[in-house]
This record gives structure tokens, sequence and C-alpha cells, in this order.
């Protein structure tokens, strides 16, 4: 048996090893590229318990890779004062989890270096459970529980197998335990197995409700010493308050649903048009930076709206003057739990927009955005009417270019403000001289943006400090959305036109089961609005994305799908557990309030699921089948309890108190016996005595008495009350001074 539960550990460690690796995988910093170093390391384990066993220069050789990585840590952590903000404490931390499971992987294991390895896998899951991890880390948690289970099963086994190796085997206790007939030598019952199974598989399927029960009944907490991190320490796809130019590195991907929006007026649900969500406007350029400023134009403009704050909950404009656009519908729902951004995103331009949970108003520069002011417990919901406008070429090439009508002269010089050097400036005439009208102008700026010349990426370089636009112009030319934008806005504005920044999404996943689109985090865009006196501000976006046009035939409808499905299981993942509140908290499961609805009689509503919804009733109900499941568990151990003694530790058969007395008093005979000089080890109770009684100073009649006492007690049944234990005890103090102070009674 010893070498078929040797085995059965061996691979449900190796579960464990790749549980934590797969974990780390997860995220975005090692990728799955990081599953090659556990499959090396399982590979060569055999090969490295050999040569442990053999050859000492391995053993020497590993010992001294150890010192050296020691070494190259603690200096990392030596010199992590001089600069804390600058050191990645998580990375050292999980490289040194990495390298003491491979050490002890390559190694002879025995019951320590496996709970060793145990516990490095669970500091991989930790590791990689503050680093972002994707949806993957789901099925990674259900391999963990389920190879946890069956590693520390085995290894309880593997201990008592090898303690009792001289001896009969260790007793297999099982959940279907039943009396079986004693099997071969070396062989194992089919029931056992059978039953061995069954008791790995309850408890992984307890534990797993356990982590579900726990998960839905706790809120969430920051990560502690590590601190949350993003992957690899670059920035993530989303918005933000400001644009920084100088911030390059490479920007990570966010799958994050933000928000879903619902066309209820469409037939089938789906919007034709481009998908261009805005949020908010970026005006004022201080040379490296993008901000918002909340510049107006005058109020005798060529446009002229009316912006009103209608209630706490809805604010309205009017129309624009030319024609009556149509109103596209949106019915919005916020996903994400940490979307900060002030300004609410809405298809075009907003005229109408009516919140339920929220209040809200215009922006204080009327540039069609609309700012939240509070932010209930719930995710926001609102609707929105927005005018699609898009005028016609025709009408903008005729335009008119006296900006000084519109703007006053300190905002149309915000409006226009840059620092281009005079290379981008050639660079702008040569562009504009192309062409009569500013309108295209300002296209052929955009086409030059959008040529070939230009790539579009996430590792975007990093710009230097000064002119970091005309870096980008001249000598990197490649970067993401915001770099492509800036350095169209600040062209245009080289030509004396008002320009400024766009923060929203483009896009949108159509999700067939809830028939809205999802907008992930990934999707969040800036582009460029430029003001034609007449037509008010119109959008150009100059970033040359990828084709959008959907590929006909049945792989393409298949990779449709998949990615369909991809986007749902994310949505998912990231509003259902990374952005779970939870509806019911451990702290609330006393309350009265809280299971008035769960259970009959208790608190106000009464009946069975009364006053508690679906969502309520699902996290309370997992946790009540967890907690009972957990509870008959204890009971059925509580009966077994004479079946779970093993052989070797404790006797099948309980002792009485008198015997209870009578072990004490021998085990107290041998500590003042060994503590006089007087071995004990590894002998019986009259070999103790014959060998201490040849010792002059020990009082031979005390020492009989107490090995007879022992004797008659612990093995012929007879009684020992409390006064004659306390005088044997006194007698053992005076043992070896030769005082005979004590006159033992036989037992009866």
């Amino acid at each position: 048996m010893d070498r078929a539960v040797a085995h059965k550990l061996k691979l449900f460690t190796a579960g464990l090893v790749l549980a934590g690796y797969g974990a780390l995988a997860t995220t975005e910093t090692y990728g799955f590229a990081v599953l090659s170093l556990p499959l090396l390391v399982l590979g060569f384990m055999s090969l490295g318990e050999r040569l442990d066993q053999r050859h000492r220069w391995y053993r020497q050789l590993t010992t001294y890779l150890t010192l050296a990585l020691m070494g190259i840590i603690f200096g990392y952590f030596m010199a992590m004062p001089l600069g804390l903000i600058h050191f990645d404490l998580l990375g050292p931390v999980t490289l040194l989890v990495m390298y003491i499971q491979a050490y002890e992987l390559m190694h002879v294991k025995r019951e320590r270096n496996y709970l060793h390895i145990f516990l490095m896998a669970f500091f991989m899951l930790v590791a990689a459970s503050v680093q972002a991890p994707d949806a993957g880390i789901s099925l990674v948690l259900v391999l963990f529980l389920v190879s946890a289970a069956g590693s520390l099963m085995m290894l309880q086994l593997y201990r008592d197998s090898r303690h009792n190796r001289h001896g009969p085997d260790a007793t297999v206790i099982t959940l279907n335990h039943a009396r079986e007939t004693e099997p071969a030598a070396g062989a194992q019952a089919p029931n056992t197995r059978m039953g061995l199974t069954f008791s790995v598989t309850a408890v992984s399927v307890a534990s797993i409700l356990l982590t579900i029960a726990v998960f839905y009944t706790t809120p969430r907490t920051e990560a502690g010493l590590f601190g949350r991190s993003q992957p690899g320490g670059m920035a993530m796809t989303g918005l933000s308050g400001f644009v920084d130019l100088t911030m390059g590195g490479n920007i990570a991907e966010d799958p994050t649903v933000v928000f879903q929006a619902e066309f209820p007026d469409m037939p089938d649900g789906r919007y034709r048009g481009e998908l261009l969500w805005r949020a908010g406007v970026l005006d004022s350029y201080t040379g490296r930076r993008w901000e918002h400023r909340g510049v107006r134009a005058r109020d005798n403009q060529a446009v002229q709206l009316d912006f009103e704050n209608i209630d706490e909950y809805s604010v309205a404009r009017t129309p624009f003057a030319d024609g009556d656009p149509e109103l596209i519908h949106q019915v919005i729902r916020v996903e994400d739990y940490g979307f900060t951004h002030p300004f609410l995103p809405g298809l075009s331009l907003i005229q109408r927009l009516e919140a339920s949970n929220m209040a809200v108003e215009w922006g204080s520069s009327q540039d069609f955005s609309v700012m939240q002011l509070t932010s209930a417990r719930e995710a926001p919901e609102y609707e929105v009417w927005s005018e699609v406008r898009q005028p016609e070429p025709s009408g903008l090439r005729e335009s008119d270019t006296n900006y000084q009508t519109v703007f006053r002269q300190n905002a149309y010089h915000v409006l226009t403000h840059h620092d281009l050097q005079n290379r981008t400036l050639r660079l702008i005439q040569r562009l504009a001289d192309r062409h009569d009208t500013v309108y295209d102008q300002v296209v052929a700026i955009e086409q030059h943006l959008s040529s070939s010349d230009f790539v579009y990426t996430l590792e975007a370089p990093t710009l230097p400090s000064q002119n970091p636009v005309d870096a980008f112009i001249h000598e990197y030319r490649a970067g993401h959305c915001e770099y492509f934008a800036s350095a169209m806005a600040l062209m245009v504005r080289g030509l004396g036109v008002p320009a400024r920044l766009v923060m929203g999404y483009r896009g949108g996943v159509w999700d067939e089961t809830e028939d809205a689109y999802l907008v992930q985090a990934d999707m969040a865009h800036v582009w460029v609005e430029v003001y034609f006196p007449g037509w008010g501000w119109v959008d150009f976006d100059p970033s040359p994305l990828e084709d959008d046009d959907a590929e006909d035939g049945m792989w393409a409808a298949v990779g449709r799908w998949a990615n369909s499905l991809h986007i749902r299981s994310r949505m998912v993942w990231y509003r259902d557990i990374i952005g779970y509140e939870p509806p019911i908290r451990l702290e609330d499961l006393l309350r009265r309030d809280s299971l008035s609805g769960f259970l009959p009689g208790w608190g106000y509503t009464g009946g069975m699921f009364g006053g508690m919804s679906l969502t309520d009733r699902i996290p309370l109900a997992t946790f009540g089948l967890a907690f009972l499941g957990l509870g008959g568990a204890a009971v059925w151990f509580a009966m077994q309890w004479k079946e779970l003694q093993f052989h070797g530790f404790r006797p099948r058969v309980p002792l009485s108190r008198d015997q209870i007395r009578a072990i004490r008093l021998y085990l107290r005979l041998r500590r003042r016996l060994r503590r006089a000089g007087i071995p004990c080890e590894g002998k019986t109770a009259q070999e103790i005595l014959a060998a201490a009684q040849a010792y002059p100073g020990v009082d031979p009649s005390i020492l009989e008495e107490v090995v007879h006492l022992y004797d008659t007690v612990r093995f012929g049944d007879r009684s020992l009350d409390s006064q004659r234990y306390r005088n044997a005890r006194r007698a053992i103090k005076r043992l070896v001074r030769g005082r005979n102070e004590w006159s033992p009674t036989p037992a009866q």
C-alpha cells in the first residue's frame, strides 16, 4: 500500500503545482509561457530524487544555488529603502516561492517537504489573485481545491504507512466505510479504492461549496502588504480625467465590461451606425498634458443652444437649428462598479438624459457632457436620447472662418494654443497649401496621420517631456489614440482653428442573450473635435484603427461566435466576480431583516423566502448548504470516532480513568529515572526495573511498587483511586533520594 499511496500522493501534488502556476498564467504579467516551468520540473523530478540519493555533488550544487539566490534577494530588499516606490515587492517574492517549490520537487521528499510544496502552491494562488487575473482562474481554483483535498488525504495515508512499515497496514477509513474482508498482502481492497475516491470527491465538493459561500457572503478587501498589482507595472486601458503624453510604456487591455447599452426603438435592438460613445472633453493643452478647463463660446454664436437642468435626475437641451435630426434612444446600465469618470457616456451628442438612481447635471462648459453628481450602491442606470449629426462636407467647406465672433479672446487662445516646433509648422503649411478650405485642410491632416507612415500600438514609446507631439510626428510615428488625437488637434490649432480632444468609447460587442451592446474598458478611445462656425463641433478620428468589417464564410462565423462567447464569459467574470458586491454579508446573517424572508416566522415579513429576491436567496442558500454539509461531516466523524483511531497512535479499546492514571505514573517514573542518568529508551517496565535496581541511589522498594502498580492497573484492570495516585506521585519524587516514606498498598 505504501507504494500505491506514494504514487497517488505524487499525482495530486503535481496537480497542485500545476494549479499554482496555472493561477499565475491567468495574469498578464506571466501568461501561459509560465506553465513550461512546472512541466519541466515535474518531468525531471524522478531524476532529481535519484541524484539527491546517490550523489553528493548534486546536493552541494543545489545548496550553492540556494545561497546565491538568497544573496540576490537579500541585496534586493536591502536596497529597497533607497527607493521603495521604484521596486516591485511581489515579483521577487513570487520568484522565491517558485524556487523553493522547485527545490523541494527536485529532492527526496518527506512529509514536511510535501507540506512546503503545498504551501508554495497556495502562495502562487494568492500572488495571482492580486494581479488582475482573468476568468481562467475560476477553473484553476477548482483544480486547486480538488488537488489540495487529495494531496492532504494522501499525505496523511503516506505518513501512516511509513510509521507502520514494520507493523500492520494503516487502517483506511473512508466516507463509505464498510466491514470488508482483509485484502491480500500488498494489495488494496476495491471497496477501499472506491471509498477513497468517493472521500476525495466529497471533500472537494464541500470545499468548492464552502468557497462559493464565503465569496458570496464576504466583502471585497484590498490586497494588503503587496498591494493590488497591475500587470507588469503597465497602465490599463480606460478613461481618466486627463491625457499625459509623457506617460509612455505598455498599456494592458482591460476587458472589464464598463456598461451595456440597449436600443429599445430599433426593430432588432441593433444600431446600424457607428458606435462612438462620447463622455467628456479636454480643451486645455499645457505643453505635455491635456486637461478639462471648460471653455465656452459666445452667447450670440451661430449655433445657439439652451442647456437646462430640468430636475435632480434629468437634463435636456434644445435641438440644433438646422432641421430635426433623428434622436437615438438608449438605455444604459453601468456594469463596472469601479467606473469613476465624472461624465456619463452616451452616443454622439446628448439631447436629453433621465437617470433613475443618481443626480445629474450638464457640464459647466455646456459641451454636451452630462456629469454624475451622486452614485447609488447599485450600478447607475439612465436613459439617453442623442442626436446623431454628421454635417455634409459641402456645408463644412462653406463655413465661415471668423472665429472672433464665436469665441472670446481668452477662449480662442485656449482652443488654439500649441507649442509646435517650426519643422511641424512647415509640415502643416505644406499639407494646407494643397487645399483652399479649412475643412479640406483638416481632412488632409487627418489622412496624413492615418497613413501607413504611422503605426497604431499599445506598446507606446515614452515621448520626451519637451515638445512630445513633435517627436511623435517626426521620429517615433507609433503610439495609441492619445498620441494620434493630440497630434491632429495641435496641427489643426497650428492653422488657427479651434480643436479639442474628446474622451469616450468606440465600438461594442453584441450580446444575443442580453439584446444589448457590451462596451469594455479596452474600447476606451480619444478622438478630435474641430469647430466650424454655423455647424459647431465636428468629429475627426486620425487613429489608424483596425477594420471592423465582418468577414464572410463558415470559419468567420465560428470565430465571431467564439469571440462573442468569450466576451460574455469575461462580462460575467468581471461583473459578477471581480465587481461583485455581496447582497448578504457575514455580519448580516444574524440580523432579523436579512433572514426575515428566508426563515418562516423570523423577522417581520414571515413566510419561506417571502421578503427576499432571487439574487438574495442564492448566496444565503449556498452558504446554508455548505454549513449543513460541514455540520453533517462533523457529526459523522464524531459517530465514527472509534473507527478513526489508527494503529500505532491510539488503542482501539477506550481506556478507563484508572488505566490513564497508571500510564501517567509510569511516564513520570521514566522521566525521573532519565534525569538520574538511567537509560529507559526501548525497554519494557521489567527491563527498566532491573536496570534501576543496580543504581545505588534508587530506593528499590518504591521502584518495585510503582512498576507493580502500573502492571496490575494498566493490564490487570485493577482500581487506582485518587488518594493512592497522589501518594504514588509524591513517592516518585523521593525515588532517587533514598527516602522510604511511602508504604504502598497492593492493588485489590
